[in-house]
């Protein structure tokens, strides 16, 4: 896709009616509540684990996820340091500020990340990590623009989830750009 598309889908789609949702609720939502009303925790799916397939709820997939991005990422963090954990492309929020409230609870210090190209889904970020008292730190990024990398933090933990299939190709500038923000991973 293109960026005119992406943008079309997250601002104007998918972030659009979760914001309205949110907003409309008149309550202090938590991510939890948030990724219920999103990915309708209940709604049985398919998943590929290990060379098997699998059957069920979309929260325990989530979970799982949560769970493999955790293992990698501790092996980058030191808990007498200040830790910079950055993802870029995410969305509304729900895996930073999962794996926020996870490190947190295990006493890391951390300083948490949010790039994201919709105005939207860094609204529902910023609203997430205020209801449940999370110091989370949303940017514009766009894997098409050079000045957006620039937000990065030097020497952070990088990850995303699901924004790199939306490039149509990677272009080797992409690693350069990444290259010069020396992440840890």
């Amino acid at each position: 896709k293109n960026i005119n598309e992406v943008k079309r889908e997250f601002q104007k789609e998918e972030w659009n009616r979760l914001l309205n949702k949110i907003l409309k609720s008149n309550k202090k939502l938590d991510i939890e509540q948030v990724d219920k009303i999103y990915n309708h925790y209940d709604k049985k799916i398919i998943f590929y684990k290990q060379e098997k397939m699998y059957l069920d709820t979309t929260k325990n997939v989530q979970n799982q996820y949560i769970r493999i991005y955790l293992k990698t990422i501790l092996k980058y963090l030191n808990k007498s340091k200040i830790n910079k954990i950055v993802e870029l492309g995410s969305g509304y929020g729900s895996k930073i500020i999962n794996l926020s409230l996870i490190l947190n609870s295990l006493n890391f210090n951390n300083r948490y990340y949010a790039g994201e190209l919709s105005e939207k889904g860094r609204a529902i970020s910023k609203i997430i990590s205020s209801n449940s008292n999370n110091k989370l730190k949303t940017f514009e990024f766009s894997y098409f623009s050079k000045k957006k990398y620039k937000q990065i933090p030097i020497n952070s933990v990088l990850f995303t989830s699901y924004s790199m299939p939306y490039m149509k190709k990677l272009d080797k500038r992409f690693f350069n750009y990444l290259k010069i923000r020396k992440p840890k991973i």
